[in-house]
């Protein structure tokens, strides 16, 4: 949009999450769901041979790579949900909020999505398998070309994006669209606290580290955020100081030798562990999730012991709770309490019998 608009300034800011009661954005969500009272969708059937392949595909991601190398798919799928977008778009289309009506804009066209691409490829002389409509994140962080226009151009950080001319004679977009102002305009600052002091985006509460672990880290478990999933968890080691198993990610592989919990491993083996833990952290969420749960055993939440459960004491939890984490005889004597989820089942569920994460083989 930048390039497209020649524009000599653009900045892009989103407000805050949570209170709603102040903050306009998130009070408009509510009016939103509105719409969605009482509606039922359902799109159109498409042939049987594109049903069979988007079957097992759980989000609308995993269909669009799927269409990428499935010829036809792409049309169809279209085809199969214009009903319901038309639906949807017509239920938004009525709403208002403090009596302005709300307006409903179509989706961009992938030609205009490949317009502004050739835009970009063009001023930052990016490499086109790196930039790209199929492009992910992790290629476009592997542009050379791209991140070097936007350390010249942008400033960026968690809650704004902006980007403007840099006024430099020798830059080949500052050059093909020269600035109309005869200086740079300032980017916007960030929002200075009252003692009067300059502020950035490691200021911002949720950014610093509150923890007892090094900064060093909290910030290796923030650059793999995106890594240390659930859904992405593979295998475990067990942690030679305190026996504890811990998850390792992206990767079914095992390394071979010893391990300790914080450590981290070598990049070569394309594994990635947290690092913001120790070995007297509890056992990790994501040990006990669906990916993990058929190849690693079932163990203490605390110590990690995989015999000496308290099996009559967990199965009471389990009538009460949806989810009860594995406790052991040692931990148990030491004053510490299942860890449970979820709300409390009301009277009338309790007779039914609930089985999650606490297992046995």
């Amino acid at each position: 949009m930048f390039m497209q608009l020649d524009m000599d300034l653009l900045i892009a800011i989103r407000t805050a999450p949570n209170h709603s009661w102040i903050n306009p954005a998130e009070r408009c969500m509510s009016i939103i769901n509105l719409a969605l009272q009482h509606v039922a969708l359902s799109r159109k059937e498409m042939d049987k041979k594109f049903e069979d392949k988007i079957k097992n595909k759980s989000s609308l991601n995993a269909v669009r790579n799927l269409a990428t190398s499935c010829l036809g798919l792409k049309e169809a799928f279209s085809e199969s949900i214009s009903e319901v977008l038309e639906t949807v778009n017509a239920r938004f289309g009525r709403m208002k909020l403090k009596e302005v009506p709300f307006i409903v804009y179509p989706g961009v066209p992938g030609s205009e999505i490949d317009d502004h691409l050739d835009n970009v490829r063009e001023f930052t002389h990016a490499d086109p398998t790196k930039v790209n409509p199929a492009a992910s994140s992790k290629d476009l962080s592997e542009s050379g070309q791209l991140l070097d226009f936007l350390r010249r151009h942008s400033i960026s950080c968690h809650y704004s994006f902006q980007i403007g001319k840099c006024f430099d004679d020798h830059c080949p977009c500052c050059r093909f669209q020269p600035p109309r102002l005869l200086e740079p305009i300032p980017f916007h600052p960030c929002p200075v606290p009252l003692h009067g002091k300059d502020v950035d985006d490691s200021h911002r509460p949720s950014a610093k580290n509150t923890s007892a672990f090094c900064d060093a880290a909290v910030e290796a478990d923030r650059r793999n955020r995106d890594v240390l999933k659930a859904g992405k968890a593979r295998d475990t080691l067990h942690c030679n100081d305190c026996g504890r198993p811990r998850g390792v990610y992206l990767r079914q592989i095992r390394e071979e030798g010893d391990f300790v919990c914080s450590e981290s491993l070598s990049e070569e083996s394309g594994l990635v562990t947290r690092q913001s833990i120790n070995c007297t952290s509890e056992l990790e969420i994501t040990y006990y999730s669906a990916p993990l749960r058929a190849i690693a055993p079932p163990c203490c939440v605390y110590c990690g012991a995989q015999e000496g459960f308290l099996d009559e004491y967990i199965e009471r939890l389990l009538a009460e709770f949806p989810v009860v984490r594995p406790l052991c005889l040692s931990c148990r004597y030491k004053g510490l309490d299942a860890k449970t989820w979820g709300e409390s089942c009301s009277r009338s569920q309790r007779h039914q019998p609930i089985r999650m994460c606490m297992f046995k083989l």
